[in-house]
């Protein structure tokens, strides 16, 4: 039972549970309208106990029956699942039938898939629930069961497909998969083949999709393409996926970029190179990301080269790139270029500081961020996340008070990065401006006390809808047994948003201690 409960712990939960919740008093998700006699708003009483939401399963009023299920599923209880097990296929309530196949996807219960698959005969349970069920469930044996779905007519039925194909990881299904697509002449339907072979990295796809990305228009199904011959490493197709990162169309150059990151051809590095030329800025910071992906021995002292010449379109590129590689005998190049107020993509300089780390460039960094205006200063507040010592402290809690949002949320995330209870006081200041509120509750919640413990628990319980969400999400993350009473009496107040995210951080850090 144990290790059933920390399956139901995934984040995913309550971002489904939501969809579920709006299903049950509709006719859009869970099958035919719902009866006239629904019960009155003081029978759905929010904090029953778990007897009585055992015994609303077996109640005549079908809305209630639904309810009780997805609260079995929130409070994650095990002694639920015989109930289920039957309500999957004996209740009359088409809507009941299938929020308990969910919920049996939801408890892993792996005995119950012969009994969800066997829903697809079911006229009145929606194709959507069925995939939802079986991609919770994430058995690989559901593969032949889910390979129809992919040549659905509706757009939407496809895609649950290909994320259930993710998901269950089924390998085996990929070769069948590929058939049907080299059958298909639909173009949509293409997309989704692409899709699911990409998730599913079959290597043997390859020309079929390099065969898309040579005659389908710019569209859904070559981006497709595009991003699926990185998923399988493609190297016979980087030239080509070079060509699209270079191009006009904006998803074949992002997702060509995701692809190229994935593949890392050695053959296409000249190529990668003579970017850093083109006036086109982003695309010469798409190709250093890609650059710096690679492995730093093999082109180390190629980049060094490229830093020295100091050429305007070239310096922020190698910067980043020899930032990331962690490159210390770089890192005095990039400080004197920093310092130079006429250096070109300083912040991107700045942020090269950051990735290298070193305590020593912090007087430069400290130089920068007290700049009256320019990019610069985002750059440094940032990296001394990265590079900085207690001695930065004072420097980013004057940032975090500047009245530019952006300077201030940096500074204050790095400020959580240093962990230093000497900046309480401005991030509980902070934490007072909705715009720096998340920014400034994430970071309390790193500084490893019980000062900051209190402060967040006392923001959880203040009323204030924002900071109170983000203080219990923020409870839950730290995952501080002591934090256990604090969000047991939230768990039981009546706004049900907080009574949720209280019972969902107490199960986090449930999760973090039997760790």
């Amino acid at each position: 039972m144990k290790k059933l409960s920390e399956d139901l712990r995934g984040s995913s939960f309550f971002s489904s549970l939501l969809l579920i919740s709006v299903c049950l008093y509709g006719s859009q998700c869970l099958g035919p309208p719902m009866p006239d006699q629904n019960p009155e708003p003081s029978e759905l009483n929010p904090m029953r106990t778990k007897q009585e939401i055992i015994l609303d399963l077996n109640h005549s009023n079908s809305v209630l029956r639904r309810q009780a299920v997805l609260d079995c599923m929130e409070e994650v209880m095990p002694e639920c699942l015989s109930e289920l097990r039957k309500l999957i296929t004996k209740d009359s309530d088409p809507g009941v039938r299938s929020v308990a196949a969910v919920a049996l996807g939801e408890y892993k219960d792996t005995s119950s898939l012969g009994k969800i698959i066997a829903l697809k005969q079911d006229s009145s349970i929606y194709p959507e629930t069925i995939l939802d069920a079986l991609t919770r469930l994430g058995e690989k044996e559901a593969g032949s069961s889910i390979l129809e779905y992919l040549d659905s007519p509706n757009h939407t039925i496809r895609l649950l497909a290909v994320e259930a194909f993710r998901v269950l990881q089924a390998k085996e299904m990929a070769t069948s998969i590929l058939k049907l697509a080299l059958k298909n002449e639909d173009s949509d339907k293409h997309k989704t083949y692409a899709m699911a072979l990409g998730v599913l990295e079959y290597k043997p796809s390859e020309d079929y999709l390099i065969h898309l990305l040579e005659t389908e228009e710019n569209g859904p199904t070559k981006a497709a393409a595009i991003l699926a011959l990185g998923k399988i490493k493609s190297i016979k197709s980087s030239s080509l996926l070079l060509e699209y990162l270079k191009s006009d169309y904006p998803k074949g150059r992002e997702n060509a970029y995701f692809s190229l990151k994935n593949i890392l051809d050695p053959k296409i590095m000249n190529p990668l190179l003579s970017i850093w030329e083109n006036n086109d800025r982003e695309l010469r910071y798409l190709s250093a990301s890609i650059v710096a992906s690679y492995p730093a021995k093999n082109h180390l002292t190629r980049i060094r080269s490229i830093l020295k010449e100091r050429n305007p379109n070239t310096l922020g590129p190698a910067s980043l790139v020899l930032g990331e590689w962690k490159d210390l005998q770089s890192r005095k190049y990039i400080e004197t270029y920093l310092l130079d107020t006429k250096s070109p993509d300083r912040e991107e300089l700045a942020r090269a500081l950051g990735w290298i780390g070193s305590k020593e460039s912090e007087p430069s960094l400290w130089k920068v961020l007290e700049e009256t205006e320019g990019n610069a200063r985002y750059g440094a507040a940032w990296a001394l996340g990265f590079a900085g010592s207690e001695q930065s402290v004072p420097y980013l809690i004057e940032a975090s008070k500047s009245k530019d949002k952006r300077l201030a949320s940096l500074a204050i995330e790095s400020l959580g990065s240093l962990k230093s209870p000497s900046s309480m006081e401005a991030l509980i200041e902070a934490s007072k401006d909705e715009n720096l509120a998340p920014y400034a509750i994430t970071a309390l919640a790193q500084i490893p006390n019980d000062a900051s413990r209190l402060a967040i628990e006392k923001m959880a319980t203040s009323g204030q809808t924002i900071q109170s969400k983000l203080a219990i999400e923020a409870l839950g993350q730290r995952g501080d047994k002591q934090s256990i009473p604090t969000l047991k009496e939230l768990s039981t107040t009546k706004q049900a948003e907080i009574r949720k995210m209280a019972k969902f951080a107490l199960k986090t850090i449930d999760k973090s201690m039997d760790k």
